[in-house]
C-alpha cells in the first residue's frame, strides 16, 4: 500500500485555468466587439477550440491600441488553457501584440495576471507568486483582484503550503459574494475542496466538490463537469473505495477525450494509475502513468510530473525492478530540484533510502540519508522563521469562516429590513405582525452571532492544540533521525571491525576511522541545544522547572532525564549518548540517588510525571 505522502502528493491536482482569466473590458467598446465578448464567455464553458476562434476575430476587429492589447491578452489566456502554452508565452512577451507603455494600469496588472497562470503551467511557482502578490498590491480592480487571489490560492498549493492556499480561497470566497457571481462563487468551492481533501477534511471537500460539479452540470460546462467527476472520484479513493475511484476516472477521462483537454486527460490517466495502485495492480498503473506523462508533455503542464515519476517508481521496486525504480526516482529528483518542488525533492530521496536499505547497500543508504539530514536541516531554518506566520494564517482562517458567515447574515438581515419596508408600504395592516416576526428573526441572529464567537474562540483553543502537536511530531522526527542516523552508523562500524578483525592487523589509519566512528554517534553541543529547544517546545518550561527543584544536576543527569521524559529505551538512549547500555543503566541508578527518590518509587514513574 502506498504511504501516505505519497497519496498526498499524488493527489496534488493541475487543477484547470482559473474561471475567467477572461476579464471584461473596462471602457467601451463597439456593438460587434462586445457581442464577440459574450460569444467568447459561452463559448469558454463548453468549447475552447470555438472561444479561440472566436477571440481571434475579436483582435482583428478591436480598434485602439488598449483595446487591441486587451483583445491579445484574452487570446493569450485561452490559448494557455487549450494547451498551446508556447504560443500564449510569445503573445505574452512580444511587443508587436501588447503595447502596455501606452496602456492603463488595469490592462498592466491583467497582463502580470496572465504571465503568472503561464509561469504555473510550466511550474516556475515563486515567479508566479511574486507577480500575482504585485497585482493584488497594486490594481483597484475588484474583478481583478478576485482573480489573481484565486490563482495565488491555486500556485499556494502547488507549493504544499495549504493553510495559505485556504485562507486565499476563503478572501476569494468573499469578493465573489460581494460580487454576487455564481461562476466565481463555485469556483471558490472547487479550490476550497481541493484543499479540504489534502489536509484529509474528506466531508468538506465532497460538500465542495459537489457545489462545484452540479453548478457546471446544470450549465452545460462539460470541461469543468469532467474536472468535478475526477475530484469525486479521488475522494472515493482517499475512502480506500478503488473501484468507485477507477469508474469516475473513466468518466472523466472519456469527457475529456471527447472535448481533446489534453490537460485534462493526463490527470484522468494518473487517477486511473492511483486506482490501480490502490488495487497492487502495478503494470496497469504503469502503463496509465505513462500516458499521463506523455499527454502532460503534449500540453506543456509540468504541474504534477514530479509526482508521476516518483510513483513510476514505486510501481516498478514493488514489481522487483529495483534498477528502474532508481532511475525514476533520480529522474523525480532532478526534476524536483528544476522546478522548485522542495516538498516532491524530500520523497524522492525518502524513496531512494527505502530502496537502498532494501538492498542492503548502507553505504549508498548513508551518503544519501547524509544529504537528506542536511536538506532537511536548510528547509527546517525555513520553517522556524514560518513557524509564527503559519499559527497566524490558522488563526486568520478561523476568523475569515467567521467573517463569511457574518457577512452572509448581514445580508440576509438587509434583504429582511427592505422587504419589511416594502410590505409595510403595502400592507399596513400586517405591519405589527412583520415587526414582531422582524424582532424574533433579529434575535435569532444574535444569538446565532454569540454562537459564531464561541465557536472562534474553540478555534483559538484548536489552534493551540496543533501547535502542540506540530512541535511534538518535530521533536519525534529529530530523535527518530538521531537513532537511524546511529543504529546505521553502528552498523558500518561492526562491519569494518569485523573486516579488520579478520585480517588480524590494525593500520594506523584504520585504527583512526575507528575512533572517528565512534565520535561520529556522539552530539554535539549544538545537537543538544537543537533537541532542548525542540522539548521545550512540547514539555515547556520542564528543565526550568527540574533544575529549580535540582540545581545540582550534572549536564550528563539533565540529557539522560529529558530522554526519559521521552519514554526512550534504555538501548535507544545509549545510542543518541554514544556510550554503553551498562553506563546508561549506573546513570539511572546515581541520578535517582541525588533526586532522594524512595526504593519502592520506580525512576521512570516519577520522570514520566514530573
Amino acid at each position: 500500500m502506498l504511504t501516505r505522502s505519497i497519496i498526498l502528493f499524488f493527489s496534488v491536482l493541475s487543477a484547470s485555468f482559473c474561471a475567467a482569466q477572461i476579464l471584461p473590458y473596462q471602457g467601451d467598446l463597439e456593438e460587434t466587439q462586445s457581442e464577440l465578448f459574450e460569444k467568447i464567455e459561452k463559448a469558454d464553458e463548453t468549447s475552447s477550440k470555438e472561444a479561440i476562434e472566436f477571440s481571434s476575430q475579436l483582435v482583428a476587429q478591436s480598434k485602439g491600441t488598449e483595446a487591441k492589447t486587451w483583445a491579445n491578452l484574452i487570446y493569450a489566456s485561452l490559448l494557455a488553457k487549450s494547451d498551446s502554452v508556447a504560443k500564449a508565452n510569445r503573445i505574452l512577451a512580444d511587443s508587436v501584440f501588447l503595447d502596455l507603455t501606452n496602456s492603463e494600469e488595469w490592462i498592466q496588472n491583467f497582463h502580470s495576471l496572465c504571465l503568472a497562470s503561464v509561469f504555473e503551467l510550466e511550474g516556475e511557482y515563486s515567479e508566479a507568486e511574486q507577480l500575482l502578490r504585485s497585482v493584488i498590491s497594486n490594481t483597484s480592480l475588484t474583478e481583478l483582484q478576485l482573480l489573481a487571489t484565486m490563482k495565488l490560492a491555486e500556485v499556494m498549493r502547488y507549493q504544499g503550503k495549504l493553510d495559505v492556499s485556504k485562507i486565499n480561497w476563503f478572501e476569494a470566497l468573499q469578493m465573489s459574494i460581494q460580487l454576487a457571481d455564481s461562476s466565481y462563487i463555485v469556483d471558490c468551492h472547487r479550490g476550497r475542496g481541493i484543499v479540504y481533501f489534502l489536509l484529509d477534511r474528506l466531508e468538506d471537500a465532497s460538500t465542495d466538490i459537489q457545489v462545484y460539479r452540479s453548478y457546471n452540470r446544470r450549465i452545460g460546462n462539460r470541461k469543468n463537469e469532467a474536472l468535478g467527476i475526477s475530484l469525486l472520484g479521488l475522494i472515493d479513493y482517499r475512502k480506500h473505495d478503488y473501484e468507485e475511484a477507477i469508474s469516475k476516472a473513466l468518466d472523466s477521462y472519456n469527457i475529456r477525450k471527447e472535448i481533446n483537454d489534453l490537460k485534462g486527460q493526463g490527470e484522468s490517466l494518473n487517477n486511473l494509475a492511483l486506482g490501480y495502485m490502490g488495487l497492487n495492480n502495478w503494470q496497469q498503473a504503469l502503463r496509465y502513468l505513462e500516458e499521463a506523462v506523455q499527454m502532460k508533455t503534449l500540453a506543456s503542464d509540468l504541474t504534477q510530473m514530479t509526482v508521476i515519476l516518483n510513483n513510476m517508481g514505486h510501481c516498478h521496486k514493488r514489481s522487483g525492478n529495483p534498477s528502474e525504480a532508481e532511475r525514476y526516482f533520480r529522474l523525480a529528483l532532478e526534476k524536483g530540484w528544476q522546478n522548485g518542488q522542495m516538498g516532491d525533492v524530500v520523497i524522492s530521496y525518502k524513496n531512494l533510502v527505502g530502496l537502498k536499505i532494501q538492498q542492503k547497500k548502507f553505504e549508498e543508504t548513508v551518503s544519501l540519508q547524509s544529504r537528506l539530514i542536511n536538506l532537511k536541516d536548510s528547509l527546517a531554518d525555513v520553517e522556524r522563521r514560518e513557524a509564527i506566520s503559519e499559527l497566524e494564517v490558522r488563526f486568520e482562517t478561523g476568523q475569515k469562516e467567521q467573517e463569511i458567515k457574518v457577512l452572509q447574515q448581514q445580508q440576509t438581515i438587509i434583504t429582511n429590513r427592505w422587504l419589511t419596508l416594502a410590505l409595510g408600504l403595502f400592507l399596513t395592516i400586517v405591519i405589527g405582525a412583520l415587526i414582531f416576526d422582524n424582532q424574533k428573526r433579529k434575535y435569532r441572529q444574535e444569538r446565532e452571532l454569540l454562537t459564531a464567537e464561541d465557536d472562534l474562540q474553540k478555534a483559538e483553543l484548536k489552534i493551540m492544540s496543533d501547535l502542540l502537536e506540530h512541535n511534538q511530531q518535530k521533536l519525534s522526527l529529530y530523535t527518530e533521525n538521531l537513532l537511524r542516523k546511529n543504529e546505521l552508523v553502528g552498523q558500518l562500524e561492526k562491519r569494518l571491525k569485523t573486516a579488520v578483525e579478520k585480517t588480524g592487523n590494525i593500520e594506523p589509519e584504520t585504527s583512526e576511522l575507528l575512533v572517528n566512528f565512534s565520535g561520529v554517534r556522539i552530539l554535539t553541543d549544538d545537537d543538544w541545544e537543537e533537541f532542548k529547544q525542540l522539548f521545550d517546545g512540547v514539555h515547556r518550561g520542564m528543565l526550568d522547572r527540574l533544575l529549580g527543584q535540582y540545581e545540582n544536576l550534572t549536564l550528563a543527569e539533565q540529557r539522560l532525564f529529558l530522554l526519559m521524559k521521552l519514554d526512550m529505551s534504555t538501548k535507544e538512549i545509549a545510542n543518541i549518548l554514544g556510550v554503553s547500555p551498562d553506563s546508561v543503566k549506573k546513570g539511572r541508578y546515581r541520578l535517582k540517588k541525588k533526586i532522594n527518590i524512595p526504593d519502592e518509587v520506580s525512576l521512570q514513574d516519577f520522570v514520566s510525571s514530573f
